[in-house]
């Protein structure tokens, strides 16, 4: 008869093959874009000829409680646009009464060049301001920058480039978190953040099944016609709203410029990072139980689909299984060939990690800035930390999923990746 340590070395065993496999697997999506030269091209391609313009542009700016050096940038920066033909429309609640009138004091200062929208939805998240917003978009394109994203002057221009293309529906721009400097869990962030534009997007795209972001995303507003906007039920509509044009047959095109990218801040706190990952936790096993992806022509995409919604709770998931199983392999007594299983997953951990210490190298020659000694030393010294906030950001999903709380809860932004200070006098010269 098996004791219990029997059963617990074979449990063991048998959980860690799969942590292998995933983890093999999230190594390989997070280096598809270096795999060849061919490919490492392909991610980096974009139109030669960006001057000619044949699109006109609305892009929203999603807000709620915001100060108004935040929203003041990013507005500035749409503004400065090199495209001639930009409308930048400011969403707002009807009952967040300080961003209104932040909001107004632009307008103010930049006369009949930014439109309000109010949202008169008491549900309080995104994507009902986003459906408010677009009722108001004149554009033939329609983009999404989040509050505190400062794009970069030629964006839309290349936008239009690309999408000059008749075949070409969407297109996911790039996103780069520059207040890495602002704490460890910042620093952590941004890495993410750059595996997933620079990688891990594109292989999702080339695989016809599209998770996409939230920020610097741009439709055809034609799209968003057909599939009825955004979901407002939905914590990620992002995601939810790239899962349904994928089974309608639209591809996404991913483009990536290091010169193009929307520089934005991430949580600095493991408090607002547990948050925000909870949030997106809920959103993708709320886009899980809808079941539009279960729609997609083969099964082929359909595993793709049900995988790259499960990985980011299978991922925390492993940072605890992993040091776990080290454990029982060490003080449960086991054979050597179930020992040595038990210790396999630590491989592509160690892995993963390394390839954290490059990518961390490659996002700092790509912003300028030279990569200090400290930072990869925080970078290996908190990994088993992320991961234990990972899993406990996923627990708490499960848990608030569970119990029906799928409350919106925001990001509070500061603007701590604003590099010119706003001059407040000007804003109220004008309000005055």
């Amino acid at each position: 008869m098996f004791d219990f340590v029997t059963h617990l070395w074979i449990a063991n065993v048998a959980i860690s093959l799969p942590m292998v496999a995933f983890s093999l697997a999230n190594l390989y999506w997070s280096t598809y874009a270096w795999h060849s030269p061919v490919t490492h091209e392909e991610t980096t391609s974009s139109p030669a000829r960006n001057d000619v313009h044949q699109h006109t542009f609305s892009v929203i700016v999603p807000l709620r409680e915001e100060p108004i050096e935040v929203v003041g940038a990013t507005i500035a920066k749409i503004l400065a646009q090199t495209h001639p033909a930009v409308q930048p429309v400011c969403s707002v609640g009807y009952d967040d009464p300080d961003t209104l009138a932040v909001v107004r004091r632009l307008m103010d200062l930049y006369p009949g060049r930014i439109t309000l929208a109010v949202s008169q939805s008491d549900v309080r998240n995104k994507p009902t301001q986003l459906n408010a917003a677009l009722a108001a978009c004149t554009g033939d394109v329609v983009g999404i920058l989040d509050a505190e994203s400062l794009s970069a002057p030629g964006l839309l221009s290349q936008i239009d480039a690309t999408l000059q293309d008749p075949e070409i529906g969407v297109v996911q721009g790039g996103v780069m978190i520059v207040n890495h400097r602002a704490s460890w869990v910042a620093l952590r962030s941004s890495l993410e953040y750059y595996a997933n534009h620079r990688s891990k997007m594109h292989f999702a795209a080339a695989h016809h099944f599209m998770l996409m972001g939230g920020n610097t995303v741009f439709f055809r507003r034609s799209l968003l016609d057909e599939v009825g906007g955004w979901d407002p039920e939905m914590l990620t509509e992002d995601a939810e709203i790239g899962v349904r044009l994928s089974v309608l047959g639209h591809d996404v095109r991913v483009a990536y410029q290091p010169h193009l990218v929307s520089r934005e801040e991430a949580p600095t706190t493991i408090r607002s990072w547990v948050k925000q990952r909870t949030r997106w936790n809920l959103g993708f096993m709320q886009t899980i139980r809808k079941g539009v992806w279960r729609q997609l022509p083969t099964a082929g995409r359909r595993r793709f689909a049900r995988w790259l919604l499960w990985q980011p709770s299978i991922m925390a998931i492993s940072g605890v299984i992993i040091p776990l199983g080290v454990v029982v392999a060490l003080f449960a007594p086991s054979p050597l060939w179930a020992t040595m299983i038990a210790f396999l997953p630590a491989v592509p951990t160690v892995m993963l990690v390394v390839l954290d210490a490059t990518m961390l190298y490659l996002f700092g020659r790509e912003i300028g800035e030279k990569v200090r000694l400290i930072d990869y030393l925080l970078l290996v010294v908190t990994t088993p930390i992320y991961q234990l906030m990972s899993a406990y950001a996923a627990a708490r999903a499960a848990v608030k999923y569970l119990l029906g709380d799928l409350r919106w809860e925001k990001t509070a932004h500061t603007g701590s990746h604003i590099e010119d200070i706003i001059d407040l006098t000007v804003y109220d010269r004008v309000a005055s």
